[in-house]
């Protein structure tokens, strides 16, 4: 699980970071693209945090819904905001 929670301190980055850079680029609508970037950020603030916490006490492992869904809702707003 620690090994998972480094994983996804960087991953979760790099993907908001590409996406910061390019949902303009790919004409998502500024209401969901605002959505979603918050959405990414839940996910990658809380990702590694329950990654590590789940290392330490099993209980935490309960919590992994948070960044999921964060990450979840993210992905769907940007596919709602794109362009048809």
């Amino acid at each position: 699980m620690t090994r998972l929670g480094h994983i996804s301190f960087f991953g979760l980055g790099f993907i908001n970071f590409f996406f910061a850079i390019s949902h303009h680029i790919a004409g998502v609508a500024p209401a969901q693209a605002y959505a979603a970037a918050v959405s990414f950020t839940i996910g990658a603030a809380t990702m590694p945090l329950f990654c590590f916490l789940s290392a330490w006490r099993k209980p935490f492992r309960h919590f992994f819904f948070i960044p999921v869904l964060g990450v979840a809702v993210g992905i769907v707003l940007t596919l709602v905001g794109w362009p048809r």
